[in-house]
């Protein structure tokens, strides 16, 4: 609203005139009373605690239409004031008012002359007597010039200051206004170049603006960009005291997405995307989520709130009438929409990933952190060692691997098709399912279960053989919808954009592979998104609740709560729980044994996924994409065939994972999270999910439980009941005050 305000003082700055003259021989003024809007009411985005995250930053602009201001005033006149006004360098406006001139200089690109053109252009600038119907008038700041190589030899070049002076133009013997100068340019370049020719008015008119469009290209530019509020009345002035119209010159308030307190992926970007746009808009992330929130149905209203002045002014409008200024109205409260993420454990999760990236050296690292109950995302990040068109954990689509296993083995608990305490022969490392005639091995990963072990130790020590036994007694139908039931092969409908729907195999299915191999999570693809949300519902009890990024609107300090779809029931409460302490016995004593902590109610599953030899190597492929974006070209599909099962000097290509869920022993009331970190191709010495991904998750995890502050554990209370947190060295994560953190 402060340009608005400042456009509302510019009017009743100029309304002295607050009678209508009615004396002998004076001018009866029609007035017509005009009321203008202002624009909407700008929204936020702040954190969970309500920390800024986004806003608009409003401020003036002035917009320059280059062709039609210098065709109607003189530069030597008007770029003088305008500095001194707007408290800016005479160089600086010069430069910004011709945005098509080099060093002062604009190149006629849109002329390309021949020889014979060349010279008649030259006369004329000389003004030889071949154009004896003016008088010889030698023209400063014009010139051609000969071009070696080019395939026409010859451009025109000139000078807009000079040549459009008012000493050049007083030198020609055009004294009146500059209108009158340029349009004798116009009409002489056109002769110079085609003769002389007879053409009606409207022909004259079209051939004026068509020389002019080639002297000065630019039809349009923003020559200023914050322009100080408190000179913008000054400029109105000035502006209106040389006559300059509105089509030539105008102020208006603009607003500028920032992002106070740092930017990353997830809260998105504004931009211009599609040919038809004249103004930018969010087009991914959380910005477009909100931005699309606000403009359902329910805030219309907000359109209609966004401030007006009223002001009568004189009818018809004539270039030096006044308004005059009757009332104004300010805008209503900006809306603020508030967000589930928490700012902290953001930059924190930011940072790990970082760090696990300059360990492990993946192609891409992802994370998510989760309440529990609600379904409110509290973090989520991705980064990725190759160009990315789209936000990691919703673009990105990976093989799950044993994560996946919590999925299958809580589809044979709802059919009743096995019990915890069923044993299982899971073979010595390998184990041969026979379907009919057909035959497959599957083969396990180092340190699984062998021989005889319950169904619950198959999840815990994420046994291929055990879970694909287990998977396999499931109708093909049953589990498949199961599948559909968590969120899997559909898109999530987030409203951040650039969604991936995943992949699972269509029915009818081939049970000793495609049936088989999902059970232990292979042939299959999900994002990370879709895949947490799939796994917390399990963890949660059994009801699948879309994850949400958003709580609800605050406005006029009162907050609007943002409808949720209703929890749909996938699986049964004891199902849920029985699958909870097989998650606690594989942190105790499985595979996330390495993790356990007597300090947290937790429970795991890691997941190590073996790219098989046909698969795309992510790192090949996209060492492979970069090089095609540095040469500007598109790549062939043949080209991503040839790509397949290269691995590119390593032998094997793993996804490693860790899910993880845990709520604080000490505050039993205080919100359960779940944290589900995924590291596609890790290249470092390690490569299970315990090791790649399941240090990582526990830091977030400990994070967003409060045990950690910046990754750093509470040290002893040594005053007066405060607890000192340990040492570190400064760095830009101990320095909050440098990324705008409260």
């Amino acid at each position: 609203m402060s340009a608005f305000v400042v456009i509302g003082c510019v009017v009743t700055a100029v309304a002295v005139r607050v009678s209508i003259l009615t004396g002998s021989g004076a001018r009866a003024l029609t007035l017509k009373e005009v009321q203008e809007d202002g624009a909407a009411p700008a929204y936020g985005i702040e954190d969970r605690a309500g920390r800024p995250l986004a806003a608009f930053l409003e401020r003036l602009e002035l917009e320059v239409s280059p062709r039609s201001m210098w065709q109607g005033h003189t530069p030597d006149r008007m770029i003088p004031s305008l500095a001194r006004v707007l408290g800016e360098s005479e160089e600086r406006i010069a430069a910004s008012f011709f945005p098509d001139a080099v060093d002062g200089c604009i190149q006629v690109d849109s002329w390309p002359l021949d020889e014979r053109t060349a010279s008649r252009l030259q006369d004329w600038i000389e003004g030889v007597a071949e154009f004896e119907r003016d008088e010889a008038r030698f023209l400063p700041g014009m010139w051609v010039e000969k071009i070696e190589g080019g395939s026409y030899p010859y451009r025109l070049l000139w000078v807009p200051t000079l040549l459009l002076s008012s000493q050049t133009r007083s030198a020609a013997g055009i004294t009146n206004r500059p209108i009158a100068w340029t349009r004798w340019l116009a009409d002489g370049l056109d002769v110079a170049r085609h003769g002389e020719r007879e053409l009606s008015v409207a022909e004259r008119d079209k051939m004026r603006s068509d020389v002019w469009r080639a002297l000065i290209p630019s039809g349009y530019t923003k020559a200023l960009r914050d322009v100080p509020a408190d000179r913008a009345l000054a400029l109105a002035d000035l502006l209106r005291a040389e006559g300059v119209r509105e089509h030539q010159v105008k102020l208006v308030s603009e607003r500028e997405r920032v992002q106070p307190s740092g930017s990353f992926p997830v809260l998105g970007r504004w931009g211009f995307h599609r040919e038809e746009q004249d103004q930018p808009e969010a087009y991914s992330g959380l910005e477009r989520l909100c931005d699309k929130l606000l403009a359902q149905p329910e805030w219309e209203f907000l359109a209609g709130m966004g401030g007006a002045y009223t002001f009568r002014r004189e009818n018809p409008v004539h270039r030096r009438a006044t308004s005059y200024y009757l009332s104004s109205a300010p805008s209503c409260e900006a809306p603020v929409v508030r967000s589930t993420l928490d700012l902290d454990l953001q930059f924190f999760t930011r940072r790990v990933l970082e760090e696990l990236a300059a360990e492990h050296d993946p192609a891409v690292a992802m994370a998510i952190a989760i309440e529990l109950e609600s379904g409110a995302v509290l973090a989520i990040d991705g980064i990725s060692k190759y160009q990315s068109s789209g936000f990691a954990p919703l673009h990105h689509a990976f093989t799950p691997g044993s994560t996946m296993k919590l999925v299958t083995m809580a589809s044979a608990l709802e059919a009743g098709v096995v019990r915890p305490d069923e044993m299982i022969d899971v073979g010595q490392g390998k184990f041969v399912l026979r379907e009919g005639r057909s035959s497959r091995t599957i083969s396990e990963a180092e340190g699984s279960a062998v021989g005889l072990t319950s169904a619950a130790y198959c999840l815990a020590r994420s046994s291929n053989a055990g879970l694909t036994q287990i998977g396999l007694r499931l109708d093909d139908d049953y589990f498949h919808s199961r599948l559909r039931a968590l969120g899997y092969d559909q898109k999530p409908d987030s409203g951040l954009g650039g969604e991936e729907r995943g992949r699972i195999p269509s029915l009818p299915w081939s049970r000793l592979y495609s049936q088989a191999s999902i059970s232990f999570g292979h042939e299959m693809f999900t994002s990370l998104w879709q895949h947490a949300q799939g796994l917390a519902s399990l963890v949660r009890g059994g009801e699948f609740k879309p994850l949400k990024i958003v709580s609800h609107v605050r406005w006029n300090s009162e907050p609007f709560p943002i409808s949720q779809d209703f929890p749909v029931r996938a699986f049964s409460s004891e199902t849920c729980n029985t699958l909870r302490g097989m998650m606690e016995l594989g942190a105790r004593e499985g595979t996330g044994r390495h993790f356990w902590r007597d300090d947290i109610e937790m429970g795991t599953k890691t997941g190590t996924a073996e790219k098989v030899p046909g698969e795309l190597c992510l790192h090949v492929w996209g060492e492979f994409m970069d090089r095609c974006v540095e040469q500007g070209r598109v790549p062939l599909s043949k080209e991503q065939k040839a790509l397949r099962g290269q691995r590119n000097g390593h032998r094997t290509c793993y996804t490693s994972s860790m899910a993880v869920f845990g709520r604080r022993r000490d505050l039993p009331d205080a919100p359960e999270v779940f944290v589900l970190v995924v590291v596609d191709e890790p290249r470092g010495k390690e490569k299970f999910g315990s090791k790649v991904a399941g240090p990582s998750a526990m830091r977030i995890l400990d994070e967003a439980l409060g045990l950690t502050r910046d990754g750093l554990a509470p040290g002893p209370d040594p005053v007066n009941g405060f607890s000192l947190v340990g040492a570190a060295p400064l760095g830009g994560w101990d320095q909050p005050w440098i990324r705008g953190r409260n």
